[in-house]
């Protein structure tokens, strides 16, 4: 069988090394002493046709998702999100009577619930006092806070349950949030978050603030942690006691 037989090589074309005046001479890319360049099968795709572009590109996105994922803090140990924004579209409506609703997504209510269930810490840090935004945290079981200074909030909410700064994530999605999201270990913007929030992320998700951003977020935390745990190196969420 293949398997079982000395490897061989394919050569792919990617890139090819040789003194210029040899290939004048011979006219040909193979001249005196050849060497071997290796590389891995994921980075060896000839694309010739729309079937090897939709491998690359596949192959491509998860190369680059795996290195947001390594912007991720070593440590996780708490999310803090904003809410407008993140946890909805940014989008609010209005009765005749005055009262304001919200939309936010159930997908985000689950992965909020699997990383409290890997021990993070989570809190909502928002400017917002509609009484709904409250009554979303309550039913998440996640902790609310109202301030109209998110920095000094934020320094105070880490102090106390004794977190540091670098083991922090913090997901906003405008220009009150850049200077949270430059303070801790990693700042992350939903896809359509403001420029200059976007300027200040570490990572900018593929998906829209409310329509599952948290969701893709606690993906990559859940795969560094297991990835953590496969290599039998520290673990990647540490449980709050």
């Amino acid at each position: 069988m293949r398997q079982q037989k000395d490897a061989e090589f394919l050569e792919v074309g990617a890139v090819y090394a040789l003194p210029v005046e040899s290939f004048l001479e011979t006219q040909t890319r193979f001249s005196g002493r050849t060497a071997i360049y290796p590389l891995p099968p994921e980075r060896s795709i000839e694309i010739d046709d729309k079937m090897d572009f939709l491998i690359a590109e596949i192959l491509m996105r998860q190369r680059l998702q795996n290195k947001r994922t390594t912007l991720l803090p070593r440590h996780t140990k708490a999310l803090i999100m904003d809410f407008d924004g993140v946890l909805t579209d940014n989008r609010v409506s209005v009765t005749e009577t005055g009262e304001e609703s919200i939309v936010c997504h159930r997908g985000d209510g689950w992965a909020i619930r699997r990383l409290q269930e890997l021990g993070m810490r989570l809190v909502v840090l928002t400017a917002e006092t509609n009484t709904a935004v409250k009554k979303r945290c309550d039913k998440l079981g996640l902790e609310c806070l109202v301030a109209t200074e998110k920095l000094p909030a934020l320094k105070r909410w880490l102090t106390h349950h004794n977190v540091e700064p670098h083991s922090a994530i913090y997901v906003g999605n405008d220009a009150p949030d850049v200077a949270c999201m430059l303070h801790v270990g990693c700042g992350v913007a939903p896809a359509d978050a403001y420029p200059i929030a976007k300027q200040a992320a570490q990572i900018i998700l593929d998906t829209p603030g409310g329509y599952g951003c948290i969701r893709e977020l606690a993906g990559m935390i859940e795969s560094k942690y297991a990835f953590s745990l496969k290599e039998g190196h520290d673990e990647t969420v540490t449980r709050s006691r």
